[in-house]
């Protein structure tokens, strides 16, 4: 668009809704559709909506409104300052619906852009991207053809050219952050990316790492904001969650060169947080088989005070009672991380002590947290994992965890074993546990010199079979590649909820390395009792998978 047509659309976008819906009342079809491409140009909203009444059928929040406000800038020809733009916004919130779908659409039929470049985490994600692009713009039925067609696409999803209303072909470029993207332009007119938009661009895996999160801030600032035209004028934009406290997202939102907004699912915290520990304690009894429907109950009869003070991000698709339900179901931590963009210090202790739920062995019985009374006899449910070390004083520690489960879900970490000791001895005490507690299913961390184990293991097994001891154990032999860290982290909600209970004589270290978790010199007591939870299914609790959301 011409400068005057910009002028001409900026003014039919300013009528109010009612107006110009009593405009086109009196308009021939033509001129229906000439309205509605000049009002498009700066009416976002009414844009997404029109086109994608399916996707866009909810109501749009101050954070949609203020990704959609980055589409004002003019057309890439008359564009000369470079500008760099960092969004945080909460997981499930539609940014990239929004910036790497509508927002590209809308770049394209306008003729904004000749050039734009997809930057995900992995290729995959940024050809699924394109891919959707591509699938909405070739739909002959849809109003996008309708109003802007004939729309002309060539080439492959890996380098996308798509043209509509007459306008030279636009260049979509799909690719992985931390790739090769010195050079990048347009393939056939030449022209460098106008639009760079990098797109949860950081692995959660990896952002722990301190180099790692170095090479993605050079790449960010070397690479990717070198890509646009030399006399300026490139747009770009990084959208994403706040994996780390010193990620590339976290370290652009503080740089002076970014105009920078942090969005919150969570804006204003209620002003009675002991009605919601109530709420939570309904919401977390697993005896109780109406626990979800009388946590509602409870906030739905108390509403009014639980909502005192609470400010929401976008209550018609996420109210502070769901927000609560994911804190309870997902652990806090994760929380702040994925809805609030506000990680938790890395060297920061996970479980906190205080809250771990205690439960005492009387006999041949077992006394809950909550005072139930249970026959060890009828928690047939057991399992042990073994976390081996070598047994030298500058090492890890060795470790045995005992646990039970019942029929609600719960687990019981009822005995261990922590010691620096020779694989002998941690054999010695592997079999007199097993014993103890009828354990006929031991899992063995069998990584480096740990695989050999399972050899020994078996060899005395054999050997007391034939004089007679106990032997009746089978060793499951289980390599662990998962991140340790974010394995242990996973039982933070199940430990603080109770669902995870533990017996009051076990071994002292054990407390204390929880505690220090993640920054202490040993985890091999929540190694150990991680893998034994795993094994016996885990978290009980996690909420009803959900219907996939509408996207925005």
């Amino acid at each position: 668009m011409t400068p005057t047509d910009e002028v001409l659309a900026r003014q039919v976008a300013d009528l109010p809704a009612d107006v110009f819906a009593d405009r086109l009342a009196w308009m021939a079809p033509d001129q229906i559709k000439g309205a509605l491409w000049l009002r498009f140009r700066f009416d976002y909203e009414g844009f997404c909506r029109y086109m994608w009444p399916e996707r866009f059928d909810l109501a749009f929040n101050t954070l949609h409104r203020s990704l959609l406000s980055r589409s004002d800038a003019p057309g890439w020809r008359y564009r000369v300052e470079n500008t760099r733009d960092a969004v945080a916004a909460p997981r499930g919130y539609a940014k990239s619906t929004i910036s790497c779908f509508a927002q590209v659409i809308h770049a394209i039929v306008y003729d904004l852009e000749a050039c734009i470049v997809l930057l995900s985490a992995g290729q995959r994600l940024a050809l699924a991207q394109v891919k959707d692009i591509k699938t909405a713009m070739e739909n002959q039925e849809s109003n996008l053809w309708d109003l802007y067609g004939p729309i002309r696409t060539e080439g492959p999803i890996s380098e996308f050219l798509v043209a509509a209303h007459g306008h030279p072909l636009t260049a979509i470029l799909p690719g992985s952050f931390g790739s090769d993207v010195r050079g990048w332009r347009h393939p056939t007119r030449g022209i460098r990316p106008g639009l760079v938009i990098v797109d949860d661009g950081e692995k959660k895996d990896r952002v722990r790492n301190p180099e790692q999160r170095r090479i993605w801030w050079d790449f960010l600032t070397k690479d990717v904001d070198k890509l646009g035209p030399r006399g300026g004028g490139m747009r770009l934009w990084v959208r994403g969650t706040v994996l780390h406290m010193e990620s590339m997202l976290s370290r652009a939102l503080s740089h002076p060169g970014f105009r920078a907004e942090k969005w919150r699912a969570i804006i204003e915290w209620p002003d009675h947080p002991e009605m919601w520990a109530e709420c939570s304690r309904i919401w977390c009894d697993l005896t109780n088989s109406e626990r979800r429907r009388d946590s509602r109950a409870f906030y739905d009869a108390h509403r009014a005070k639980m909502d005192a003070g609470v400010i929401v991000l976008d209550p018609s698709t996420e109210g502070v009672y769901q927000l609560y339900t994911e804190i309870w179901g997902g652990g806090l931590a994760a929380f702040l991380q994925e809805k609030q963009n506000d990680p938790r210090d890395p060297s920061a202790s996970v479980f906190d002590l205080a809250r771990f739920a205690r439960c005492r062995i009387v006999g041949d019985k077992l006394i809950t947290a909550d005072k139930r009374t249970i026959k060890l006899s009828a928690l047939t449910r057991r399992g042990m994992r073994w976390d081996p070390a070598l047994g030298d004083a500058a090492g890890d520690f060795s470790a045995l965890a005992v646990g039970l489960r019942d029929q609600y879900g719960y687990t019981y970490v009822v005995d261990g074993w922590l010691r620096k000791a020779k694989p002998s001895e941690q054999l010695a005490a592997m079999w007199s546990l097993a014993e103890r507690w009828g354990i006929r299913r031991v899992s063995l961390e069998s990584n480096g010199f740990q695989s050999l184990l399972g050899d020994v293991f078996r060899r005395e097994r054999e050997a007391r079979r034939a004089t007679g001891k106990f032997w009746q154990v089978d060793c499951h032999e289980e390599p662990s590649t998962d991140n340790k860290e974010m394995r242990i982290a996973a039982m933070e909600p199940d430990c603080h909820n109770g669902w995870i209970q533990f017996a009051e004589r076990l071994p002292p270290e054990g407390d204390g390395q929880f505690g220090d978790f993640p920054s202490g010199a040993h985890d091999d007591w929540p190694d150990a009792v991680e893998g034994m939870w795993r094994r016996l299914g885990g978290s009980p609790a996690q909420m009803e998978r959900r219907p996939q959301r509408r996207i925005r």
